[in-house]
């Protein structure tokens, strides 16, 4: 119910104009983390990210990572998400 709520108090996050090489536009960090930010406090969501896994392929690098979504008023209301980087 908590990420519901967080996700209806949000809008899409536009991409910016930067591009990597030309090639594709990029959503940044802290836009992201501007945008969610009020919205976690606001519905008492804590996000605590953790590394799985991190590889180097040539010149990239690449990142597994779980993130986890706790409720504060109970912590053991909790899910774990994991992203590929």
């Amino acid at each position: 119910q908590r990420m519901h709520a967080v996700m209806a108090d949000l809008s899409y996050i536009q991409k910016e104009k930067k591009t990597v090489n030309g090639q594709y536009r990029f959503t940044s960090h802290d836009q992201v983390a501007e945008k969610i930010h009020d919205c976690l406090v606001k519905h008492r969501l804590l996000a605590i990210p953790s590394t799985i896994d991190i590889t180097q392929e040539g010149n990239r690098t690449v990142v597994k990572l779980i993130v986890q979504y706790t409720n504060i008023d109970n912590p053991s209301d909790c899910i774990g998400v994991m992203f590929p980087g």
